[in-house]
């Protein structure tokens, strides 16, 4: 078979940005930053090895050098350590999404680029040891208004599955704690409902006696000292600070993970697929079952005993 080679006839930095912009539009940051932070390894790659054109020959050296690297790149830095089988997996379908848009654009020649078999990982989720060892670090840790603060964006995380920028989203004009419920722009610039129960609406209504004293200066719930409203990467930095307090830093700890614990719990209780795709505001059934349908071997083993027929015979 005749090898097809192609030129970059611009930089590639243009054309990923070109990608970007065709690909992303009308999505949210964090997903063309997500691509981005993939297509760096190529862009790296192809710096490293001085490679002046993408071909079949070159893209097959590529995979390979994903799995001998070394280090990672966070941000726009690189440190130590290998790339996981599903980061090597989500860089490999970015890259052939990359590929693949860069082919019918006229930019590059047809390239085909194989993915790798990863075995199914652990769930991602909060485990209940960590979010206790949290809770108490946030109701000890702080002047009374952060603990405050603190303890409702706990529950707010811990109740409701919502995704970090739905609780950040979160206006005093849009909950109803009467009816345990609140109504966010969510993904996609879409409106979505958050339930909430007994323990959070309580944790809501003592934040609600401190919210003052920060001298709000916007309507949505959750603020800083300032009385500015919360973003994603200062309740990251919460969430990180209390985790370190607790002596549970090294435990699955991020926003997301709260949305896995959620899901999970709401499975593991007897909720169907179809009522935690719509309770976590996914687009489709499948992306619930993919990525939040997660169980660990040990809760497969224990499912099974539960549930064999020669069990209930």
């Amino acid at each position: 078979m005749t090898q097809v080679s192609s030129r970059i006839h611009r930089n590639l930095s243009s054309l990923i940005s070109q990608f970007l912009i065709d690909v992303c539009g009308g999505k949210t940051n964090e997903t063309p930053m997500a691509y981005l932070g993939k297509l760096r390894y190529l862009e790296r790659f192809l710096e490293e090895q001085q490679e002046q054109e993408i071909t079949q020959e070159v893209i097959e050296r590529f995979r390979i050098w994903l799995f001998t690297r070394e280090t990672k790149i966070v941000g726009k830095k690189e440190v130590k350590g290998k790339l996981s089988p599903f980061t090597i997996k989500t860089v490999l379908t970015t890259v052939r999404h990359f590929l693949r848009w860069a082919n019918e654009h006229g930019h590059l020649p047809k390239i085909i680029l194989k993915n790798i078999k990863e075995p199914q990982p652990d769930p991602k989720a909060v485990s209940p040891n960590t979010f206790e060892c949290m809770l108490e670090a946030a109701l000890t840790t702080g002047e009374e208004w952060e603990k405050a603060r603190n303890v409702a964006l706990l529950y707010l995380l811990r109740d409701t599955g919502g995704r970090c920028g739905s609780i950040v989203n979160l206006r005093l004009d849009n909950i109803d704690l009467d009816r345990g419920s609140a109504v966010v722009l969510d993904k996609g610039g879409r409106y979505s409902w958050l339930f909430f129960t007994g323990k959070t609406i309580e944790a809501i209504q003592k934040w609600l006696e401190y919210r003052d004293t920060v001298t709000p200066k916007d309507v949505f719930l959750l603020l800083n000292s300032k009385g500015m409203p919360l973003n994603r990467q200062y309740i990251r930095r919460v969430l990180n600070e209390l985790a370190k307090i607790g002596g549970v830093d090294k435990e699955r700890h991020n926003p997301h993970s709260f949305r896995h614990a959620f899901a999970r719990d709401l499975l593991l209780a007897g909720a169907d697929l179809s009522q935690a795709s719509q309770l976590l505001n996914h687009s489709t059934i499948v992306t619930t079952a993919r990525y939040y349908a997660r169980w660990s071997k040990k809760e497969l083993a224990e499912i099974h005993h539960k549930y064999s027929p020669l069990n209930h015979q």
